[in-house]
């Protein structure tokens, strides 16, 4: 009877492994979901890159002149802050960076430091899409198990963790604006993760250079 029950598992151990394989051909891999899935989203990457880009150079125009035209304006409104059970009105004035094309605008509070946020939350979003793009474009090759996935997932993740540090100084430093400190500690988790990810595809690349010289 044992025998007949590692006879069944090897053969169902052998299904599952051929299962296992065909899905992953159609998730990764030439010709598969992901293959043709990567090319919108290559157009959206870049197209959020692009306009990133045209914002960035708004408010870097805007730190260092302080003009304002079609693209950059002003407004107040009115926050209110509770203090020690008291109800305070404050006048907040805004800066506003247009799309171009478009009505939509970036909206941000008129100080240095939190047009600088803004700027590093742009580059942020653009440089984990970048990775992303990259880390894709890796996996849909015969070998996944590449030096340059290896080196994708390693300045995406480092990158992360940097990110979400200078996030950490920048709140540290402004102690009149609270930008919340869940989202620099979740870009330093993730940043980890992805490093542990990393060391996963590392060691595949090794077997497989080690299988190469083998055969």
């Amino acid at each position: 009877k044992f025998k007949y029950f590692l006879l069944f598992y090897n053969n169902y151990l052998y299904i599952c492994d051929i299962i296992l394989k065909q899905i992953i051909m159609k998730l990764i891999g030439k010709n598969s979901v992901l293959y043709w899935l990567r090319i919108p989203f290559a157009i959206y990457v870049a197209g959020f890159i692009l306009s990133s880009l045209w914002i960035i150079l708004l408010a870097t125009y805007y730190l260092f002149t302080n003009n304002t035209n079609s693209y950059i304006s002003k407004n107040l409104i009115e926050k209110y802050k509770f203090d020690e059970g008291q109800k305070n009105e404050l006048v907040v004035e805004l800066i506003n960076f247009k799309y171009p094309f478009s009505s939509m605008v970036v909206q941000t509070d008129n100080s240095t430091l939190s047009i600088i946020m803004t700027i590093i939350g742009l580059i942020s979003v653009s440089f984990i899409l970048w990775g992303v793009l990259n880390f894709i474009n890796n996996l849909v090759k015969t070998n996944i198990f590449t030096k340059n996935t290896v080196k994708t997932l390693t300045v995406l993740g480092l990158g992360l963790i940097i990110l979400g540090i200078v996030h950490i100084i920048i709140e540290y430093i402004d102690k009149t604006h609270h930008y919340g400190i869940g989202t620099p500690l979740l870009s330093i988790l993730i940043g980890i993760i992805i490093l542990f990810i990393r060391e996963i595809f590392s060691e595949g690349k090794n077997i497989q250079e080690e299988n190469d010289l083998t055969i």
